[in-house]
């Protein structure tokens, strides 16, 4: 899968979990300052996205993630293994 393709599907579930239009979902996207995800908001993503790539994120992978490029680039991170 393509970077492009797998920062695409990151968005759609990202709009999907947040119930946000993904024309307003960009890489640069604060999670919490700018999409208005709160704790629990973060834990329904990671497990939406676990579920849609089949990939584990574990907590101290999330560490530092604050934008949705950062969960982007995680996300690649766990695909690679």
């Amino acid at each position: 899968m393509r970077d492009e393709d797998i920062a695409d599907r990151v968005k759609a579930i990202i709009g999907e979990t947040l119930e946000l239009d993904e024309d307003w979902i960009w890489p640069e996207s604060r999670i919490f300052e700018d999409l208005c995800a709160d704790p629990m908001d973060l834990a329904i993503l990671v497990s939406n996205l676990e579920l849609a790539f089949d990939i584990q994120i574990g907590d101290a992978a999330l560490y530092g993630v604050d934008t949705v490029e950062d969960l982007t680039r995680t996300v690649m991170a766990a695909l690679q293994g």
